[in-house]
């Protein structure tokens, strides 16, 4: 059972950041923040357009892919709704919607990038926490007696999360490893499901 590295990292500036996969929070608002405007201009007006064009609206936990630019392969626009009508339901769906679409994709590595968040946020460890377990329940994947070949591994391996001015990185490393304990102890309870009897035994489980 492959286990998904999730951290928390100090954002680089944008014409430095490479990855191949950048995966951005964005938020209901009039108009893009200083931070949004300058990533949609390093895409060529991509993130404007597509809201304009009805491809993409922020809301709670949607979901879309654009063609990234220069050291950015790929960009994933994750909508986060009204922040001032947040609540745990909302950062689960959030989280969720983020998960399923990252896990789902052929990048190895991503950065998940919380710029376009208001440092106002409330509990911004209550949407990280959230994001880190649902990644890991995501990328769970039965194969111990399954045809490799039929049911390739997945492909991402690492994330990094940049809380920015969000919160301290202290405050972002305790909520994802508390994320990712709860996800992989999930995890480890379906794999144990899924065993066969002849192999999950009372003496395989002691071991």
């Amino acid at each position: 059972m492959s286990v998904l590295n999730i951290t928390a990292k100090v954002a680089a500036p944008l014409n430095q950041l490479k990855t191949q996969a950048l995966v951005v929070l964005l938020p209901e608002r009039k108009s893009l923040g200083n931070r949004l405007r300058e990533l949609d201009k390093t895409l060529a007006g991509a993130v404007s357009r597509t809201i304009a064009n009805g491809d993409f609206s922020p809301s709670v936990g949607t979901t879309v892919w654009l063609t990234g630019s220069n050291q950015l392969e790929r960009v994933l626009l994750v909508g986060c709704g009204d922040l001032s009508q947040r609540s745990v339901a909302a950062d689960k769906k959030i989280a969720e919607g983020l998960a399923r679409a990252l896990v789902n994709c052929s990048a190895k590595e991503a950065v998940i990038w919380t710029d376009g968040l208001s440092q106002k946020m409330k509990q911004p460890e209550q949407l990280l926490e959230q994001i880190a377990l649902q990644l890991t329940l995501a990328h769970y994947q039965y194969s111990q007696t399954l045809n490799h070949k039929k049911k390739p591994p997945r492909s991402l391996r690492r994330v990094a999360v940049t809380p920015t001015n969000l919160c301290t990185q202290t405050i972002a490393k305790r909520a994802l490893d508390a994320g990712s304990a709860i996800g992989q102890g999930t995890n480890l309870t379906r794999e144990l499901g899924n065993l066969p009897g002849n192999i999950c035994t009372p003496r395989y489980l002691a071991g």
